[in-house]
């Protein structure tokens, strides 16, 4: 039945795109590389990476001319550290250099992404690169966990069906063919988590049964802790993927409790990045080095604390190249008896963020007030504070393409907030200076003062959703 269900998987990749199962299979191959062979693909990334910005990507090539950097004195990936690093304002200045001159316009799309920090970010993401670091790097990661491609498999997240449907009676043909070679999958969405619909859920996953979970951390968490409450048991999950999000300890100790002998692993990536690292099936996080270089550099902000300088190797469209995404981690202190030829790494502070309330009851995940900032020009960082059921402050920092067109589509949120969460909510949005971040150093974009009723208590920092 798996090996039938993978086929049809790979028939699907095919026809539209669905994951490469070729960038599958030489990711696989990857991971039973000797550390000699990793450190030959790096270097040969490495040296490609500089030979197209140098010819085709005037922000970077004007860089590396600078530094005296050609791809002949390129040893790895370690010689681009002599560049400065990259910053979000800097991306923001210098996006349209950043972008390769050669690329086909049919080969690129424009992409955004609220991050971590709050502060919106717009870029261009090759088709070739999304499909191998995204894709294939989460295939490679579930795999980890026990997962086979065809298995069955239960998402929270969001679901995306607003897409244009193909009309008439060829298009309901081959929705009806997509539909067949889909693999088993059941989405709930993460907009509304409250225990009634958490009582849906569970109905649900009995019906499906699925082998593996993936989604936002939180998402999996609360469920969980509602799992715990109730004292419910859902038989049969093999394996649980989080990501987006930070794993705290707490959380991952109720998944395994919720899930009794289920392998728990954590993925990290960004949008700017995807697949930077992810678990093994002994919990030990990895870099996925042959897809990205990781630096650790002193963070002057917090004294002990090392912030995470990133470089996608295989990205050469609109390169990320020493970027400071705005996370903390560290190199793993001990080493894994998992053979990975990867090296190990510890995740600090990422993305922690809480769940906001309706006035009806409703437990809506914090992803609907981001998509709300997705494409709006000229602003710096925000942060969204719920301060009762029935108020919610947009705090702003503009930047200089703060204007008429931003103040016009901030106006509308209001109106989004009224369909999407509660018509009895009111946003109140201003503008300010700064937002103040938290004693760790962390600016948190997405805060709600509204207890969690699903959760025990609010006072647990490892509980938070």
């Amino acid at each position: 039945m798996r090996s039938w269900r993978a086929l049809k998987w790979r028939i699907l990749s095919l026809r539209d795109g669905h994951p490469d199962f070729a960038a599958y299979r030489a990711l696989l191959r990857n991971e039973r590389m000797t550390p000699a062979e990793l450190a030959d693909l790096r270097r040969r990334k490495a040296r490609l990476l500089v030979r197209e910005c140098l010819d085709n990507v005037p922000y970077f090539g004007d860089l590396m001319r600078a530094h005296h950097i050609t791809p002949e004195r390129v040893d790895g990936p370690e010689t681009l550290e002599a560049l400065p690093l990259l910053t979000r304002p800097i991306i923001r200045a210098q996006r349209a250099r950043m972008l390769n001159r050669t690329a086909d316009p049919t080969a690129f799309f424009p992409h955004t992404t609220g991050g971590s920090s709050g502060t919106p970010l717009d870029f261009y993401r090759g088709r070739d690169y999304d499909r191998l670091a995204n894709a294939a790097a989460n295939m490679r990661a579930w795999r980890r966990m026990g997962w086979r491609p065809g298995d069955t498999m239960a998402r929270f997240w969001l679901s995306h069906d607003d897409l244009a449907k193909p009309a008439g009676m060829l298009g309901a043909v081959r929705r009806a063919l997509r539909r067949w070679l889909q693999p088993p999958e059941l989405t709930f969405q993460a907009h509304d988590t409250s225990p009634a619909v958490m009582a849906l859920w569970v109905d649900q996953l009995r019906s499906f049964r699925p082998a593996f979970l993936y989604g936002y951390g939180s998402m999996l968490t609360l469920f969980a802790n509602y799992l715990h409450q109730h004292r419910i048991s859902i038989p049969g999950v093999r394996g649980i993927a989080s990501t987006a999000e930070a794993l705290l300890p707490r959380a991952r100790a109720l998944l395994r409790e919720a899930f009794p002998g289920a392998v728990v692993i954590d993925i990290y990536g960004s949008r700017e990045i995807p697949g930077i690292a992810s678990d093994c099936a002994h919990g030990t996080m990895h870099v996925n080095a042959d897809l990205v270089h990781v630096e650790y550099l002193p963070d002057a902000g917090i004294p002990g604390r090392q912030r995470l300088i990133l470089t996608a190797l295989d990205n050469t469209l609109f390169p990320f190249i020493r970027y400071d995404i705005g996370d903390q981690g560290s190199p793993g202190e001990r080493d894994c008896p998992c053979d990975l030829p990867f090296p190990t790494m510890t995740w600090g502070i990422g993305r922690v963020i809480d769940s906001f309330i309706t006035p009806e009851g409703r437990i809506i995940h914090p992803s609907f007030f981001e998509d709300l900032m997705y494409g709006i020009p000229g602003i710096h960082q925000y942060q969204f504070l719920q301060t009762s059921e029935r108020e919610i402050v947009l705090s702003i920092v503009p930047d200089a393409g703060f204007d008429e067109s931003t103040r016009a589509r901030l106006q509308n949120l209001q109106a989004a907030v009224m369909r999407g969460f509660s018509p009895r909510t009111r946003l109140e949005w201003k503008l300010v200076e700064a937002i103040p971040k938290t004693p760790s150093g962390k600016h948190l974009y997405l805060v709600s003062r509204v207890r969690n009723p699903v959760l025990p208590t609010r006072a647990d920092p490892d509980a938070s959703s």
